[in-house]
C-alpha cells in the first residue's frame, strides 16, 4: 500500500458524532497512526475558539486547519503556522456588495479573535441568521461604519438551499471583486440553508493541506483525506486518498470521492484501517 504520511479529517458530521463527540476507535486510529509517524490534522470551517469546544488539547492532533484554511495552527505548540485575512479594501468592498443586496452577513474579526464578529440585518427575516445570532450574541456586535474591522478572517451569508442563486453570488463576488474565494457549506444549524462563506484569495482546506505538505515533503497520493460537506471539496480533490462519509449529501457522493462508514459509526477509522494496518 502507499506509504500515508497524512492524515486530514473534518470535524463535524465527520469525526465528531450527532452529540459532537469523537468516538474511542477513531481517537485510537488517530494516535495509533500518529505513532507510526504519520502527521495527523482536522480541517474544520470552526474557528479555534469553538473548535476548542470540542475537541481536547489531548486528542492525537499535529495541527488544526481552522476556519477553513484561513488559519494553519500547530497543535503541540499552540501557535499559528500561517494566517491568510482579507485586508480593510476587501473587506469594505464586501460589505457595501452585501448591503446593496439586501444581505444579512457576520463580518468576523481578523484571527486568532475571529470568534467575536460584527452582523449586520437585512429588511429581509432570515430564520438561520437569527438562529446564528442567537447562538453566538456574546460575542456579536451590530456592524457601524466607525466600528468595521480594518482586516478580517471572512464574511458569512445565510440564505435558503439554492443551487443556482449560490452559484450566481459566487460567481458574481468573484468576478467583481479581485482577490477573493467563495466556499459553500451546509448551516450547522438547519440544513434547509447555504452558509456563504468568504475569504482571501487561495484560503480553503486544500491550501491548508498544501501548506502542511510543502512542510514536510508529503505528495498528495501520501494524504488521506476525510469529509462529509461541500467545504470539503477542495480538501479532497487534493488528498490522494478522499473519502466521504456514507451521511454526506447524495449530490456530494457523485464526484467519485471513496465511501466510508458515517460519522455514527466511525467513518474516519474506517478509512485509515484501508490503509494502515
Amino acid at each position: 500500500m502507499t506509504n500515508i504520511k497524512l492524515i486530514v479529517t473534518d470535524l463535524d458530521g465527520t469525526l465528531l458524532t450527532n452529540e459532537k463527540t469523537v468516538s474511542e476507535k477513531d481517537r485510537l486510529l488517530l494516535e495509533k497512526a500518529q505513532q507510526k509517524g504519520v502527521i495527523t490534522a482536522i480541517a474544520t470551517g470552526r474557528n479555534l475558539y469553538k473548535t476548542n469546544q470540542v475537541v481536547s488539547r489531548e486528542m492525537p492532533f499535529d495541527y488544526a486547519i481552522v476556519s477553513s484554511g484561513a488559519g494553519v495552527f500547530n497543535w503541540e505548540q499552540k501557535d499559528y503556522e500561517s494566517i491568510r485575512l482579507l485586508d480593510k479594501q476587501r473587506v469594505d468592498m464586501l460589505c457595501s456588495w452585501l448591503m446593496k443586496r439586501d444581505h444579512s452577513f457576520f463580518l468576523f474579526d481578523q484571527l486568532p479573535n475571529n470568534h467575536l464578529m460584527l452582523f449586520h440585518r437585512s429588511r429581509v427575516f432570515n430564520s438561520d441568521f437569527e438562529a446564528y445570532m442567537e447562538a453566538n450574541e456574546q460575542h456579536a456586535q451590530e456592524m457601524t461604519v466607525e466600528n468595521r474591522y480594518e482586516s478580517a478572517t471572512q464574511l458569512m451569508v445565510s440564505i435558503p438551499e439554492n443551487e443556482e442563486e449560490f452559484a450566481l453570488i459566487k460567481k458574481s463576488l468573484e468576478e467583481e471583486i479581485e482577490g477573493v474565494q467563495v466556499i459553500r457549506s451546509t448551516s450547522q444549524l438547519d440544513d434547509r440553508f447555504i452558509w456563504i462563506e468568504i475569504f482571501a484569495h487561495a484560503v480553503s482546506k486544500g491550501e491548508g493541506i498544501d501548506f502542511l505538505c510543502k512542510k514536510y515533503n508529503i505528495q498528495p497520493d501520501e494524504v488521506i483525506g476525510v469529509g462529509n460537506d461541500y467545504n470539503d471539496i477542495e480538501m479532497l480533490d487534493y488528498a490522494g486518498h478522499a473519502y466521504i462519509t456514507s451521511n454526506a449529501p447524495d449530490l456530494l457522493k457523485r464526484n467519485g470521492y471513496k465511501l466510508t462508514a458515517s460519522n455514527e459509526e466511525s467513518g474516519v477509522a474506517q478509512a485509515i484501517l484501508n490503509h494502515i494496518g
